[in-house]
This record gives structure tokens, sequence and C-alpha cells, in this order.
């Protein structure tokens, strides 16, 4: 009996829900009435552009001048594998300027300075940020370069 009362309650169940579904608007009764919303879009927004790659011109004038101040050579900066003090301290001075100095995210950044990933760019930005604290030498070069490749003073 417990079987055929189950059977009887789905039965209503089911039979509720259907006059339900039929009572309710169709869409296509309520479509002649939907207005699509417009809401004003933020310019930057609008124009949905990705950004142009770092021009490799650009990062090279940031290698070039980097290396000149520092008494080095830019293919040494560029270099991978060399960890020396002096190339770790030009590679940082060159990350915290093209950071600083331009608009270029970290991946472009890293691929711009000899194909280096954005947390390598993070790391010589924070290393950087860090000498400038504690060198002053180091603060002087790379606000000097900073003005030299037109950016904002630090």
């Amino acid at each position: 009996m417990s079987s055929r009362a189950d059977r009887a309650g789905v039965a209503r169940v089911l039979a509720a829900l259907s006059a339900r579904a039929q009572k309710a608007p169709s869409v296509e009764r309520l479509a002649p009435r939907l207005e699509p919303v417009r809401r004003p879009v933020p310019e930057q927004r609008a124009r949905r552009v990705a950004p142009p790659p770092m021009d490799p011109g650009e990062a090279l004038s940031i290698v070039n001048a980097v290396a000149f101040e520092m008494g080095l050579r830019a293919e040494a900066i560029l270099h991978r594998s060399d960890r020396a003090q002096k190339l770790v301290r030009a590679r940082a001075a060159a990350a915290w300027l093209a950071r600083r100095g331009t608009t270029h995210s970290l991946p472009k950044i890293g691929a711009a300075l000899g194909g280096r990933d954005h947390t390598m760019i993070l790391y010589l930005v924070a290393k950087a940020e860090g000498l400038r604290d504690t060198d002053p030498a180091f603060r002087m070069v790379t606000d000097r370069l900073l003005v030299r490749l037109g950016g904002a003073q630090a």
C-alpha cells in the first residue's frame, strides 16, 4: 500500500508542477517587453586591446644605458647564466627602470630582458628597491638613468 500511496503522492506533485509551469509566462510573451540594460562602459574596458609587446629597441636602450653607467657590456647583462654580483645589480637596475619607466607587464619586460620569467623580474625589481634603500650610489645611478630615459623622478 505504501508504494501505491507514494506513487499517488508523486503524481500529485508532478501535476502541481506542470500546472505551475503552464501558468508561468513564456519567454516569447516576455521578450517584447525586455530591453537590454545599457550601462556606460569605462574607457579602459571599451577598448580591450592587448598592449603592444615591449619594443626591443626600448629594452635595449635601457640595457645599454645601464651598461654604460655601470661600466659593463650589454651582452653580459642579458646573458642568462652569469651570476656575478655586479651583473645582478645591473639586471636589477634594468628591470627596475623598465618597470618604473614603461607601462609594460612583467612577462613582456622579462622577455625583453633576455627571456626571463615574470617572477625573476619581480625578484629583480624587489632587489633594486632594497638596493635603492640601502645603497646611495645605486639610488643615484638609477635616478640618473630614470631621468635620462625619460621616466618620472623616483
